[in-house]
């Protein structure tokens, strides 16, 4: 069902960027399935310290939410935001 454009609701597609979770570290894993250069990517990542903070992705997710500088249905990743996202 369409929404309005006149509608309070406004729909945000987030992607928080690679993170340190459970998730990530059952992708890593020895007896993981994934594709072997996806799963070096990863590694690769952590290895690197580029890896996401969850906290970095979330304070930036809330900050975009409260300010509202996003169009409705937009998708936003992560890296997009630091080209407009003051983290201090």
């Amino acid at each position: 069902k369409e929404m309005s454009s006149n509608s309070a609701v406004k729909v945000l597609n987030y992607a928080p960027g690679p993170l340190e979770t459970d998730m990530y570290r059952q992708m890593t894993d020895e007896d993981s399935a994934l594709d072997d250069n996806i799963k070096a990517f990863f590694v690769e990542s952590k290895e690197k310290d580029t890896l996401v903070k969850t906290d970095d992705t979330a304070n930036r997710l809330v900050k975009l939410v409260l300010e509202g500088s996003f169009e409705s249905g937009a998708h936003v990743d992560y890296y997009d935001l630091d080209k407009v996202v003051d983290d201090s």
